[in-house]
């Protein structure tokens, strides 16, 4: 993409760290469905994602923290990237949770 060292650190850091804010969605019963589930109808849950996206804006935002951080705002194909990559493994999630809930009824009796 041809960033620079930090803005390519920066993206690689925001793409991991949003991965792990994601996989929240990832964590549920196998028998729920993705957007009925005790994951989403809990506002701490909520308020705990909205509170790591701010952080992680917060790091590469404020200055002095991006400055002690080391990091760079990326652009805008940068976040594109970030969101990306970072919401596969959700989607892979969910699709192993398809596959497996097919499986599941094709076997029952």
């Amino acid at each position: 993409l041809g960033y620079g060292e930090k803005q390519a650190t920066t993206v690689s850091f925001l793409t991991l760290a949003f991965v792990q804010v994601w996989h929240v969605f990832n964590m549920r019963s196998l028998s729920s469905r993705f957007w009925r589930n005790e994951i989403l109808s809990n506002r701490w849950v909520w308020g705990a994602v909205a509170l790591c996206v701010c952080l992680l804006l917060a790091a590469v935002y404020l200055p002095p923290l991006a400055m002690v951080l080391k990091t760079h705002a990326p652009t805008r194909q940068g976040w594109l990237l970030i969101a990306a990559l970072s919401t596969l493994p959700v989607i892979a999630g969910e699709v192993m949770n398809l596959l497996r809930g097919s499986k599941t009824k094709a076997t029952a009796p």
